[in-house]
């Protein structure tokens, strides 16, 4: 009877610990399951998300268009060179985008100074190549960064644009100049009938 027992108590206490691995291998299974369900399903909701905003993001919030002729317009508020002060000066501007990218050249077509208009002639056109960056903001206006090298008759310069793009036609922004340490704030329009505070009457430069 004693081995008898011992030997059931021995088969019981296997059979116990055999219910205990089938168990944790069942919960583990279930637990790998469970995971695995939560997983696929956080990845394709991500993509579900990721499709959903680039759908609703091309829609609704189109990528600007900058390409093309456009009228720049610089007034100087500062400066070390005393006549350049509240000087107005003139580009005319062939930008070139990719992507988020910018490129293009300019040149430098006239000028009011003191109410005053003066074209300049075509053959001494200060020359300008420049590039820059496009900040797409998707719940703000975009801001571009636009850095430009002028090749003038006396000497070369650099000029720095901050510019906010209210839309394919206008922009407007700050900009510095290592000519006199100029620096003061720009207007970007396809024609000049769209420039919104820099005077244009009485300039005489053809569209």
């Amino acid at each position: 009877m004693g081995l008898t027992s011992a030997m059931s108590y021995d088969n019981m206490r296997a059979i116990n610990r055999l219910r205990i691995k089938i168990n944790v291998v069942i919960n583990m299974r279930k637990y790998i399951r469970d995971v695995s369900i939560e997983m696929l399903g956080s990845i394709f909701g991500a993509l579900i998300l990721s499709l959903l905003f680039f759908v609703v993001s091309d829609f609704f919030f189109k990528p600007p268009n900058l390409n093309g002729r456009w009228r720049v317009g610089t007034l100087t508020e500062s400066t070390k060179h005393n006549p350049f002060r509240d000087l107005i000066v003139f580009y005319d501007v062939i930008l070139h985008q990719d992507g988020n990218h910018l490129e293009g050249t300019a040149e430098m077509v006239g000028e009011l100074a003191s109410g005053k208009p003066l074209v300049y002639d075509y053959a001494k056109r200060a020359q300008v190549k420049f590039s820059g960056s496009i900040d797409r903001n998707y719940l703000k206006k975009d801001k571009m960064n636009i850095h430009w090298f002028m090749h003038g008759e006396k000497r070369d310069s650099s000029t720095f644009f901050d510019i906010v793009r209210f839309n394919d036609h206008y922009m407007q922004g700050t900009f510095v100049s290592t000519i006199a340490a100029n620096s003061g704030r720009t207007e970007w329009v396809r024609n000049f009938t769209q420039f919104s505070w820099i005077p244009t009457k009485g300039w005489a430069a053809t569209e």
